[in-house]
C-alpha cells in the first residue's frame, strides 16, 4: 500500500466527519446545549474575562499560593471577539485535527494491511471511536459532568463509524 493509496480516504473521512461535526455541534442545539451550565453574577465573571488574555486558567487546587477554602476549578478564556470573530480559524483547526485522526488511522491500517485481515476494519472502527471517547478521563482530571462526556463519546463513536466506512470502501 502506498501513501497515495490512503489520501483520498483521508480527505474524504476528514470532510464526512467535519460536515456531521458542523451538524452535531452547530446546527442541532439540543445536542450540546445543556453541556455547561450558566454562571450566576455572570456580568462579574465577564468584567473579569475581559481583564485576562486568551488561555486557560486554574483557580485553587494543590499549586495555589492562597487558601481557596477547598474551592477549585478551571476557566477557559477565548479571544475577544468570539466565535463570530475567530470562527473561521476554529473551523480551520477542527478540520485539521479530523486529517490527523485519519491519517493516523491511515497509518493503522497500512501497518496491519487489512486487504489480508478482515477483523482489523473492526478494530479501526473501535479504534477510532474509542480514541476520541478516551476523553472521559476528563471526568475525573477536570470534575466534567459525566452525561456531556457520554454525548461526546457518542459523537466520536459516529466519527469513528464513517472515517471505518471510508476507509473500507476505498481499501477493501
Amino acid at each position: 500500500m502506498s501513501p497515495m493509496d490512503v489520501i483520498l480516504p483521508i480527505l474524504i473521512s476528514s470532510i464526512l466527519v467535519f460536515g456531521l461535526s458542523v451538524v452535531v455541534n452547530g446546527l442541532l442545539p439540543f445536542c450540546h446545549v445543556n453541556d455547561y451550565r450558566q454562571l450566576p453574577n455572570e456580568e462579574d465573571w465577564i468584567e473579569l474575562a475581559k481583564k485576562l488574555k486568551a488561555g486557560q486558567y486554574r483557580v485553587g487546587g494543590a499549586l495555589s499560593k492562597v487558601d481557596t477554602k477547598g474551592v477549585n476549578g478551571f476557566v477557559h478564556v477565548r479571544e475577544k471577539g468570539g466565535f463570530t470573530k475567530h470562527g473561521n480559524k476554529m473551523l480551520f483547526k477542527s478540520f485539521v485535527y479530523n486529517i490527523l485522526v485519519s491519517a493516523a488511522m491511515a497509518c493503522v491500517i497500512a501497518i496491519a494491511e487489512p486487504k489480508k485481515n478482515a477483523i482489523l476494519r473492526l478494530t479501526v472502527f473501535v479504534t477510532t471511536g474509542f480514541y476520541w471517547f478516551a476523553e472521559g478521563w476528563s471526568v475525573v482530571w477536570l470534575a466534567h459532568e459525566l452525561v456531556p462526556t457520554l454525548i461526546n463519546g457518542f459523537d466520536a463513536l459516529m466519527y469513528g463509524t464513517i472515517t471505518a466506512f471510508v476507509f473500507d470502501f476505498f481499501l477493501a
